[in-house]
């Protein structure tokens, strides 16, 4: 699917020169991480039609009830929440081979191998569903962080009103999805979650699993306060010039 998805970009790129044009002059890094918005949008859309489904009916279930079909009798799609696990878990290595270590950087690198660890390592032990397809349902707000990436690209003024929007639009999903939900996550870790798997799972999965969840909030909180520089910062010019 990456890979399909790869090509379909590229050819569409193709029937448009002057898109074409801008991104032969990107560099080698610039150039992946473009042609990589394809599989990337894609990917997005498919956890959040198909995650959105059973959201609900998961956060109601324990820690460590877990159903390994899929094909279900609930849900959107019909698909099970241990099928897009594993379209997760096979993004995530499709993503870091093809932009390679060195171009993903560091914090992708632990996002990436760490999710897809914690993901599988879940499968394996038969816990945490709900929240690994809630964080697959965050995939929601990189689909308005890919439109920012091809309107920069396409030529847009990054302080144009298309930009802007998107980078907005952005922001707020990026805040709604991802980080509002953090402190719930951290408090139903450390009164529920961590003991009833120490119980059923044994304590080094509790304790990985405690590092993962660790991870997630470290970078979701890092990115947003990076993002909220960001906009601030544009702000304080503005007042500045005016």
């Amino acid at each position: 699917g990456f890979g399909i998805s790869l090509k379909i970009t590229q050819l569409a790129v193709s029937c448009f020169p002057k898109l074409q044009e801008r991104v032969d002059k990107l560099d080698n890094k610039a150039r992946k991480y473009f042609f990589v918005t394809g599989p990337s949008t894609l990917h997005s859309l498919v956890h959040v039609l198909g995650t959105g489904g059973f959201l609900l009916r998961l956060e109601k279930q324990s820690v460590t009830t877990f159903d390994d079909r899929l094909i279900v009798d609930y849900g959107w799609t019909s698909l099970g929440p241990a099928f897009y696990a594993g379209v997760f878990a096979g993004y995530l290595m499709a993503d870091a081979v093809y932009l390679g270590i060195e171009d993903l950087g560091p914090m992708y690198v632990l996002h990436h191998f760490s999710a897809a660890t914690n993901w599988t390592l879940c499968d394996y032990t038969r816990c945490m569903q709900f929240l690994a397809s809630f964080l697959q349902f965050n995939e929601f707000s990189t689909i308005f962080m890919n439109a920012r990436q091809v309107l920069l690209t396409a030529g847009y003024d990054s302080k144009g009103k298309h930009v802007m929007a998107a980078s907005y639009v952005f922001f707020l999903s990026f805040f709604l999805v991802r980080v509002i939900p953090l402190p719930m996550i951290v408090y139903k870790w450390i009164s529920n979650d961590f003991r009833v798997i120490k119980t059923e799972a044994g304590t080094p999965t509790a304790a990985f699993l405690s590092f993962c969840v660790l991870a997630h909030v470290s970078l979701q909180s890092t990115w947003f306060a990076m993002m909220l520089r960001k906009v601030l910062g544009g702000k304080s010019k503005k007042e500045k010039k005016s």
